[in-house]
């Protein structure tokens, strides 16, 4: 068996006929192999940061955008209540609205996905 020099990291590679003389290409062989294994692997770890970085990225812009949502969302609530709206108007005022963007939103993505089966149900016959 040859192992690579990272523990960590290693895959045994199983080496037949190991002592003749076809015996030896063969352990070069295998040995390129776990290198090339290693670096593969090196490489998957490279890809694996990067995705972490761009969730973390993608994280951060998002608690961005909800926060400024609610900043305006808050001064929307002090300039009603100030027009003279009580709590309990504010309240069903944005339960309708959130209802109302749930319905056309549900809606459009039935459309939506109505119209791309059809498209693909053309494309396919």
């Amino acid at each position: 068996m040859i192992r690579t020099h990272r523990p960590a990291i290693s895959r045994a590679v199983t080496l037949e006929g190991v002592g003749t003389e076809r015996g030896v290409d063969e352990v070069e062989h295998a040995a390129d192999d776990a290198v090339f294994v290693e670096r593969l692997r090196g490489d998957e770890c490279r890809g694996d940061s990067i995705a972490c970085l761009g969730g973390t990225a993608l994280a951060v812009a998002g608690k961005t955008q909800v926060k400024l949502g609610v900043e305006q969302r808050a001064r929307e609530v002090g300039l009603l209540r100030a027009v003279g709206l009580d709590a309990r108007s504010v309240r069903g005022l944005f339960l309708r609205e959130g209802l109302l963007l749930s319905i056309a939103g549900s809606a459009a993505g039935i459309v939506g996905a109505l119209a791309y089966a059809s498209l693909i149900m053309t494309a396919l016959v």
